[in-house]
């Protein structure tokens, strides 16, 4: 019973953690798009 909750929640952090790192990877596209944006003015 532990060993299987144990397992569920590798699972979700495994998720969470990929989930994580495309919405930062986005956020960065975006921030550096916006810096870009700001040299150019």
């Amino acid at each position: 019973m532990e060993k299987c909750w144990i397992h569920g929640f590798s699972d979700f952090i495994l998720l969470a953690t990929e989930k994580l790192s495309t919405e930062r990877r986005r956020f960065v596209k975006i921030f550096k798009n916006n810096r870009i944006e700001m040299m150019k003015e």
